[in-house]
């Protein structure tokens, strides 16, 4: 089983604008609105591809209604945590005409007392030996600093295999109870040893001090220069696929997608590596943060050139 947290749920909504003017009144050519939250995008590429996971979500308000209306229209299995406060909504704006993609993402809620509680006992009850939990994005306001380490410490404790794709101080605390997997892209990598990483060798030789760490995967994203696969005693490169951009919404949670499926059917790095990245191509040639066109999956995945470095 796969499972899924998301405890800063979103609706994203995504507006296209022809040519994005500051301090002038713009026109939005196109509005979308799609559910979102890193984790449920994770599980909505999954169900994409064909897989199956529950996606676990702390929701509340009018727009925690909608993500829920949605989630069950899409088809998701779902583990509803509710909160008072109202479930953020992001903003997406995508300028046409010189390519630019600006993200303006609402802080959310403030967590009740009882959520952690909920949320630490409910993966304890329900993952099992070889399950895999996917741990991804913000958390609310409210939720203890360390809260990416416990859900993590849960997980290990019954045999589950962790995948960790959150960021800063998160992700710092996660680090400390040994991941199996964690997914950085190149400026949460530099965010954590608080350098400028400028080479392929110098994301492998800063992914190594992670793994002498207790991390056994570090796998890093680099946009347009494709992911980095480093474990213990291997090094694969993806190459990244050109494709049109239409929305970078979503592009590293269907890596992480990608990788979960993956790996829950024990398939190779190197065709764990070639699915994640024809994942996230199928969603950046995709308006808004939906899913993507899944049926050029296969496509694209023929198309992915790896290479093992070391």
């Amino acid at each position: 089983m796969i499972l899924t947290v998301t405890l800063n749920p979103a609706i994203d909504r995504t507006i296209e604008i022809e040519n994005l003017e500051v301090d002038k009144v713009n026109r939005s050519l196109k509005v979308r609105k799609d559910i979102g939250g890193k984790g449920i995008n994770v599980s909505k590429t999954i169900l994409a591809m064909g897989g199956d996971s529950l996606a676990t979500m702390i929701v509340g308000g009018p727009n925690g209604d909608f993500i829920l209306s949605e989630a069950s229209r899409l088809g998701l299995k779902t583990k509803v945590i509710t909160n008072e406060g109202n479930t953020r909504e992001n903003i997406k704006i995508v300028d046409v005409m010189n390519k630019t993609y600006t993200d303006i993402n609402e802080p959310g809620p403030e967590a009740e007392n009882t959520v952690e509680i909920e949320i630490l006992s409910f993966i304890e009850n329900e993952l099992k030996k070889n399950d895999l939990l996917v741990l991804s994005g913000s958390s609310l306001k409210g939720l203890s600093d360390d809260i990416f380490n416990k859900m993590v410490e849960k997980a290990t404790q019954v045999g589950a295999y962790t995948i960790v794709d959150t960021e800063g101080e998160k992700l710092r605390k996660a680090i400390e109870s040994c991941p199996s997997l964690i997914k950085p892209n190149i400026h949460e990598l530099e965010d954590l040893f608080e350098t400028e990483i400028k080479t392929i060798e110098e994301v492998i030789s800063y992914s190594k001090k992670l793994i002498e760490k207790g991390v056994q995967t570090v796998v890093v994203s680099m946009g347009e220069k494709g992911i980095l696969w480093i474990s213990e005693d291997k090094v694969y490169l993806g190459e990244a696929l050109k494709v049109d951009v239409k929305s970078t919404v979503g592009a590293g949670d269907a890596i992480v997608a990608g990788i979960a499926k993956c790996l829950n059917e024990k398939k190779s790095v190197e065709e764990t590596i070639k699915i994640a990245i024809a994942a996230a191509s199928c969603v950046i040639s995709t308006e808004g943060s939906k899913t993507g066109n899944m049926e050029a999956l296969e496509h694209y995945i023929s198309k992915v050139s790896v290479s093992e470095l070391a």
